[in-house]
């Protein structure tokens, strides 16, 4: 009789890996996918094709919204890998909201694809802020819920749960904010999701330099 002692397998580590690995995969194509929103203009055909300088400058607002859009998309990756950073396992409720913040993340070149049509169109915009917002909100919702269901792993602390929370909040509630916005100024609310991406960087930076260990 074989006595060959197997370890129990950590069903909920294996979930979880495999959570990781499709939610990067998504970010990367939807990021990637950015790049295809940004278009030449069109030209008609018998018309000669207007100097480079023209077409770069009719071109920016296009360039613009789509680097604010890979930022953005950027952090929302780095809050998603540090959520899961401290976690240590997964459950029914972060499989399904993880889902849905997925959904809501392979829509973003379709709504970056109407911002970038339409950049002065508050409507264009709106719809892209809202996709953005939804996107956070579910990256916001799964921190809350793996943090009151006693999913996260020991090295999480109070700070970095705060930090979760205020960041998380942050950047959800300055695109959910300029959504009104948009119907009242268009620049301005752009203007928001700029200085969102400088204060959370600016935030993060002071941070690490506080808690940076003093050398001896």
């Amino acid at each position: 009789m074989s006595t060959e002692h197997h370890e129990p397998i950590d069903r909920g580590a294996i979930g979880l890996s495999r959570l990781i690995n499709i939610s990067d995969g998504v970010f990367a194509v939807a990021m990637t996918f950015l790049a295809f929103t940004i278009r030449l203009p069109a030209i008609a055909p018998d018309t000669v094709r207007p100097p480079f300088s023209q077409t770069l400058a009719q071109m920016l607002p296009q360039i613009y919204m789509v680097g604010i859009a890979f930022v953005a998309c950027a952090r929302f990756w780095v809050i998603h890998l540090r959520i899961f950073s401290f976690m240590r396992r997964a459950d029914g409720a972060v499989t399904g909201l993880n889902l849905i913040g997925l959904l809501t993340l392979v829509l973003l070149p379709i709504s970056g694809d109407f911002v970038a049509a339409y950049s002065q169109e508050p409507i264009a915009v709106a719809l892209f802020a809202a996709n953005m917002a939804l996107i956070g909100g579910a990256n916001m919702a799964i921190w809350v819920v793996a943090s009151r269901r006693g999913l996260l792993n020991e090295s999480a602390t109070r700070r970095d749960v705060r930090d979760g929370h205020w960041l998380g909040g942050l950047s959800t509630g300055v695109f959910v904010l300029s959504i009104p916005m948009c119907f009242v100024n268009v620049k301005a609310a752009k203007a928001m999701w700029l200085a969102m991406i400088l204060i959370i960087f600016m935030y993060r930076t002071v941070e690490e330099h506080k808690h940076k260990p003093a050398k001896a």
